[in-house]
């Protein structure tokens, strides 16, 4: 069998005393591999190459998944900006609680409704946010959907119009 190419033309580096490191792609039985190589020489007690030591490593599965994961790393975050447009050309609040109840996500209607920039909301609680009162209206409903429910729900706010002025 053939030295390949991308290893034939590393050799001669690594008999003048250079170690190799490097990948390359090749076809085999019609299908390619992606293989990781690396040429050590081998130093005699003179300090004289007399050699070299190869160890190769077929990562094709490797470099597939690795490439599976940033195509669905790239299709999670098409989704969520799709979700994020959404939920801003929404004129109602949303929000994204975790488990901690912190803020995870906020659309800009809930920016308005509190007066704050979501920078001083993610990551900061209900109670922090909308203070005592305000989360003791909404407890039943955060309740429930802590419990894993889906919530929708809407509160009256006495002497305020429909867009939240006095």
């Amino acid at each position: 069998m053939a030295t390949p190419a991308p290893i034939s033309a590393r050799i001669a580096a690594v008999l003048a005393g250079q170690a190799q490191r490097f990948e390359y792609d090749e076809t085999i039985d019609g299908e390619p591999h992606h293989f990781e190589v690396q040429l050590v020489p081998d130093t005699g007690p003179d300090g004289q190459v007399r050699g070299y030591f190869y160890t190769g490593l077929d990562v094709t599965d490797r470099t597939r998944a690795e490439q599976a994961g940033k195509a669905l790393a790239l299709e999670v975050q098409r989704q969520a900006d799709i979700l994020k447009l959404v939920a801003e050309a929404i004129p109602a609040t949303v929000v994204v609680v975790g488990a901690d109840s912190r803020y995870r996500f906020v659309n800009g209607a809930f920016e308005a409704y509190c007066g704050l920039p979501r920078e001083q909301i993610i990551g900061r609680t209900a109670m922090e946010v909308l203070g005592v009162a305000e989360v003791e209206r909404r407890r039943p409903f955060m309740v429930k959907a802590l419990g894993g429910e889906s919530v929708t729900f809407a509160l009256d706010y006495p002497g305020l119009d429909e867009i939240g002025r006095a």
